[in-house]
């Protein structure tokens, strides 16, 4: 709070981000002077169970480069949810969340960088899960990673991705059998946007199926808006029917 009355002190109109590098380390009072919450899971190319220093890392100890991670592109999912559920426990008004993917590699920490398909999954992982922005880090980062930010940018933030991005919330769709299948829908009006993403490292054999909650039934597939654009409707479902390839994303815009 101290930091959120400097700022305001300053500019009483500039909005306050926290980045929260632990997972729920007082989580309450740490985000109480924010007003939005920025994640920064960077859980590629790094060991996470043994750490640089020779220690092991775990639940209670250790560090690994990303709290609590496993090391893999659902990381971002889960770091997100969790958020939004210690603001319930804590009986908080839930604020704007934001993303910072990893766009480097480094420290004896991160092996690697992103490729740009993994990069690409954090991101739509983000917006699956509630995030309302993204900022990458670091800058610059590689011109592989930076032109990516850019096209898939180009994408959600101008019509008409981005009206249901920032102007609803997204409602989660489990796929039964597919843990690695992330699935999201936003509806507005007759319209509803699908974001698809493979977060595993294998192609999924079709058909994949998505079955959408009544009162949710598409009628048509509008648009492809990113990735694989084999997608149609059998019926009331939405299906793949050929091998959904790795590390994917695939938005779609449809007609309820």
């Amino acid at each position: 709070m101290l930091s959120h009355d400097l700022i305001r002190s300053i500019d009483p109109y500039h909005p306050v981000s926290v980045t929260l590098n632990c997972q729920d380390y007082y989580f309450k009072e740490y985000t109480a002077g924010a007003d939005f919450i920025m994640e920064d899971v960077y859980p590629i190319g790094i060991n996470s169970t043994w750490s640089k220093w020779g220690t092991a890392c775990n639940t209670t100890l250790g560090d690994c480069g990303c709290d609590n991670c496993q090391g893999n592109v659902q990381d971002v999912a889960r770091r997100l949810d969790d958020l939004a559920r210690y603001e319930r426990w804590s009986g908080l008004w839930p604020k704007t969340k934001a993303h910072n993917p990893q766009s480097f590699h480094g420290e004896d920490y991160w092996m690697r960088d992103p490729t740009v398909d993994e990069e690409v999954a954090m991101v739509a992982l983000a917006l699956n899960h509630d995030a309302k922005a993204s900022f990458s880090w670091v800058y610059p980062a590689s011109s592989d990673l930076s032109a990516i930010h850019g096209e898939f940018a180009r994408v959600v933030t101008r019509s008409p991705a981005v009206e249901f991005v920032v102007g609803s919330k997204p409602s989660a769709i489990r796929v039964a059998g597919l843990g690695v299948l992330d699935v999201a829908y936003w509806s507005r009006g007759s319209k509803a946007l699908v974001s698809v993403v493979n977060g595993g490292y294998v192609d999924i054999d079709g058909p994949v199926r998505i079955s959408f909650p009544d009162p949710s039934r598409p009628s048509a597939v509008s648009q492809s808006l990113w990735g694989p654009s084999a997608w149609q409707l059998l019926g009331s479902e939405l299906v793949f029917e050929g091998k959904l390839p790795a590390m994917s994303v695939s938005l779609l815009l449809l007609d309820l």
